[in-house]
């Protein structure tokens, strides 16, 4: 019996390319994955939060060519070939404390 087909064998991978933060990424994304996850999951750039999924808490915000976007629900494909989006880098438990503790006073 045949071996079913990997997705990446079946083409079902998108390549793009994007800047991020300053830097050219060059990635493979599945259709229906989301810029969110991409920048989360796979860069571990984690400034973004995943909260509402509708658009409407600002969490997940992304700035795309300057703009804000609500990654949550763009797919990561639509970023290709876009010149900047911007996150915050993953901060340790200590530093982000630090920093909570500095704004409240």
């Amino acid at each position: 019996m045949a071996k079913p087909m990997s997705r990446r064998a079946q083409g079902q991978f998108l390549p793009i390319s994007m800047t991020v933060n300053g830097v050219a990424r060059e990635i493979e994304v599945e259709p229906h994955e989301l810029l969110l996850d991409v920048v989360r999951d796979r860069l571990g750039l984690t400034g973004a939060k995943r909260s509402c999924d509708v658009q409407v808490c600002g969490a997940c915000t992304l700035l795309l060519d300057g703009r804000p976007v609500s990654s949550c629900t763009l797919p990561a494909f639509e970023a290709r070939g876009r010149g900047c989006i911007r996150c915050k880098r993953r901060l340790s438990s200590t530093a982000a404390f630090s920093a909570g503790s500095a704004r409240r006073g």
